[in-house]
């Protein structure tokens, strides 16, 4: 079984992000085990589950998501199905947010 400390998830939709590839690297620098995940959106439910069962655990003390990419209403409304998905199943794991996007995502978590 895998024990990431820190999951970080990337929205991109064409492009893939390098920011979360640094920040990962950076933890992983400072003795943290962390899997980044990228193009999550474009992840089919079943393949979200499988991410999800694989990746994500209850010794998972983050999750960060990058929104440097999220450009569009259809990538952002996919990106919130999928944090529902690991919310509903890992309620007490933080989400910590990041990117210069223009969504909003304060009230929808």
């Amino acid at each position: 079984m895998n024990n990431y400390d820190i999951v970080i998830l990337s929205a991109e939709d064409l492009l893939m992000a390098f920011g979360p590839m640094y920040i990962g690297q950076h933890l992983i620098n400072h003795g943290y085990r962390v899997k980044t995940l990228h193009f999550i959106t474009k992840f089919s439910d079943n393949q979200v589950n499988e991410l999800i069962d694989k990746f994500i655990t209850s010794h998972c003390k983050l999750i960060g998501v990058s929104m440097t990419f999220v450009s569009t209403a259809m990538v952002y409304d996919r990106l919130i199905q999928v944090l529902n998905k690991i919310r509903e199943k890992f309620p007490n794991i933080p989400i910590l947010f990041g990117g210069p996007s223009q969504f909003n995502v304060s009230n929808v978590l």
